[in-house]
């Protein structure tokens, strides 16, 4: 059985803030098939760079890596990919100024991990 899922996150910069927002770790015997995912980062500005990480431990695996065009306020990961039970969703803004907010939201289906190993998802 597949469980609809939506969540996003938003961190505001502040001094000494690491210019990164997570989401929540998809608990164990899970996996979350990610259709989705947006880091809206509504005050960067044209060239700052912004990526978005698929976290395991203390792995990191970049999902999407882009600057800014010129009218965009964010990115999308490209393509669908799953999460799996630990793992969590970063994005990271390393031109974000104290003030500013960056946001990520996530859209897909948590499925149990067992039925997923089987293939009856």
């Amino acid at each position: 059985m597949r469980y609809l899922y939506q969540n996003h996150w938003t961190e505001t910069i502040s001094s000494g803030h690491g210019l990164e927002v997570a989401s929540d770790p998809v608990k164990p015997g899970w996996i979350l098939h990610v259709h989705s995912c947006y880091l809206h980062l509504p005050e960067s500005k044209s060239g700052d760079v912004a990526t978005i990480f698929l976290e395991h431990g203390a792995q990191r695996h970049v999902l999407r890596s882009r600057a800014r065009d010129n009218a965009k306020q964010g990115m999308s990961a490209v393509l669908p990919f799953h999460v799996g039970e630990h793992q969590r969703v970063v994005g990271h803004a390393p031109g974000a100024d104290i003030g500013n907010t960056i946001t990520l939201g996530l859209c897909g289906s948590m499925m149990k991990l067992k039925a997923w190993k089987k293939g009856k998802v």
